[in-house]
């Protein structure tokens, strides 16, 4: 805000913060024989807010009942018509893109559902850590890992390198052991 002292004709800009409340509530202006404030914006700040987004700043310099234009000693510039009609303005482009992206969602929306794929076990031929991942794995799918009908856990049991689509066995799988993968895959259409 910008705090005018009529008295002594000086100018400052100051915060005026409001209180503290679980429904926000803008601060008053001052505007009597020794002081009128004219208000640049509101700002509301979150409790624990680290940051202001652009989306919390209320820009009142064109609403002349709080700020508005100096175009002379006496006269100014009246906005506030045009400032109401701007903030009618985009609170219909909020609605309109709210409107959009509701259809656009419901438009898009499609029938998906998740396919489960078993590999056949495989039998370890010598010592290993490296496995390869069945040639329907994709990055993003779901991997179970079996070794002899037992669930391993990921990133504690083995990690997936998903670029190189294998797993890496966090000890040696001994020669004798059979690893089975199952694969779960989200698909679209039915």
């Amino acid at each position: 805000m910008c705090n005018k002292s009529i008295t002594s004709r000086d100018i400052s800009l100051v915060v005026i913060q409001g209180d503290n409340a679980s429904t926000a509530v803008k601060p008053s202006i001052i505007r009597n024989t020794t002081t009128y404030d004219i208000c640049l914006a509101y700002v509301y700040v979150a409790a624990g807010a680290t940051a202001i987004s652009q989306s919390n700043i209320e820009d009142t310099r064109l609403n002349s009942d709080l700020c508005g234009f100096i175009t002379g000693l006496i006269d100014q510039l009246d906005t506030s018509d045009f400032y109401a009609q701007l903030e009618t303005w985009k609170e219909e482009q909020q609605n309109l893109f709210n409107q959009w992206f509701a259809d656009l969602t419901e438009e898009l929306r499609v029938d998906t559902h998740i396919e489960e794929i078993w590999g056949t076990p495989v039998a370890v031929e010598e010592d290993q850590t490296e496995f390869a991942l069945p040639d329907t794995y994709e990055a993003g799918d779901v991997v179970d890992v079996y070794l002899n009908n037992i669930i391993l856990i990921r990133d504690v049991d083995y990690t997936i390198d998903s670029a190189n689509a294998k797993i890496t066995t966090m000890a040696a799988v001994r020669s004798g052991n059979a690893i089975c993968f199952r694969v779960l895959k989200s698909v679209i259409g039915l």
